[in-house]
């Protein structure tokens, strides 16, 4: 919703996932105080899985369990990416949101 910019403020709710064939690397916890003086990536989500398929259905299942309250994320613009048919079949490069755009791809 804000293009991607640093979203300041306090989780006030902070529930990763944990779900198999799902990393996650981040230093959010309760009450942390996002900053918004840099680049304010709360987490970085890993899926693995037997083939594509099986990985992007653990990414869609830990994106639906992930919480975060008190600051705004980009958790559904990723969940729409994950949706779309050019992701699912492999047909995107790392310019898909500046030439598609993430609304073009809620199907």
């Amino acid at each position: 919703d804000t293009n991607f910019a640093p979203p300041p403020g306090t989780l006030t709710t902070w529930l990763p996932p944990a779900c198999p064939g799902i990393r996650l690397d981040s230093h959010g916890f309760q009450c942390y105080e996002v900053p918004p003086f840099y680049d304010s990536r709360l987490a970085k989500v890993i899926a693995w899985g037997r083939d594509r398929t099986e990985a992007v259905a653990r990414m869609q299942r830990a994106l639906d369990e992930f919480t975060v309250v008190g600051v705004t994320t980009n958790i559904d613009a990723h969940k729409k990416i994950l949706a779309s048919e050019l992701f699912k079949t492999g047909q995107v490069t790392t310019h898909l949101i500046d030439t598609v755009g993430v609304d073009a791809l809620a199907s």
